[in-house]
Formats: C-alpha cells, structure tokens, sequence
C-alpha cells in the first residue's frame, strides 16, 4: 500500500516540472528595458534620464498630473512615526509606513508640483533628522 503512494509520489515529482514549465515563461521576457533607455546621457550624470529618458519622451507625463511617490527604508532604530513629528516641524511631511501596512521603520516620500530644489531641499531636512539616529555610535 505504501509503495503504492510512493511510485505515484515518485511520478508527480518527475513530471509536474515539465507539465509546469511547458508552456515557457508565464510573465514574458526579463532583464533591462534597453529600448527605454537615453544612452546619451551619463549614467554618473543623470543616472534616471539615463535609464528611463526615452521612455519619458515617448509616454510624457501631462503638466497637471505631475507627481511621484517613493517607499524608503529607515534605520531600523528609527520610528517613522515619531520622525514625522520632528520633520512636519521642520517643513517636510511624508507618510509613516506602518499607515500602509509598511514597517514602523519605512516611510512614503510622495511630491508634487514642486521643483526639484525644492525636492532637493525636502530631501537634505530629512537627511539631517535621520542622520544623528543612523549615526554608529
């Protein structure tokens, strides 16, 4: 009887794979989008133009919908939470992770029609909150 179990055990193992992966790919090619990419630009340079410039050029963002987001790992030490008190103070809001089932560590940085100076500047507030907790001690 066990035998049994294990000869039909034995046949599903050695067949399952080649009935699985018959039919080929099931999400279509891999790798990197090189037709997207804008190799006139230097990836040290502008390494987002290099990467996705043509792509932008082709599929261009209208005027009035402007904006992106961007998830970001904390330290672990750090709570999202808490940073965003200090960095509301200091002109910058972002939104914790634990709000969208994130880590308590993780933060979204979401903009919009600002320039990207202001981005820039965004940017450096944070860091300077983040940087003493990062800190080895």
């Amino acid at each position: 009887m066990h035998f049994r179990y294990l000869a039909i055990a034995g046949i599903l193992v050695t067949t399952a794979p080649a009935v699985l992966f018959a039919a080929g790919p099931r999400y279509g090619t891999w790798g990197v989008a090189t037709e997207d990419m804008n190799t006139k630009v230097k990836p040290g340079d502008d390494f987002f133009e290099y990467a996705e410039g043509t792509w932008l050029k082709v599929h261009p963002i209208p005027a009035d919908k402007t904006g992106a987001g961007y998830n970001y790992e904390l330290p672990d030490e750090i709570d999202a939470s808490e940073l965003l008190t200090r960095s509301s103070e200091a002109g910058v809001t972002f939104v914790p992770g634990a709000d969208f089932g994130g880590p308590p560590s993780s933060a979204r940085l979401a903009f919009s029609f600002v320039s990207p100076a202001e981005i820039d500047e965004g940017v450096r507030r944070l860091a300077a909150l983040v940087a003493p907790a990062a800190a080895p001690v």
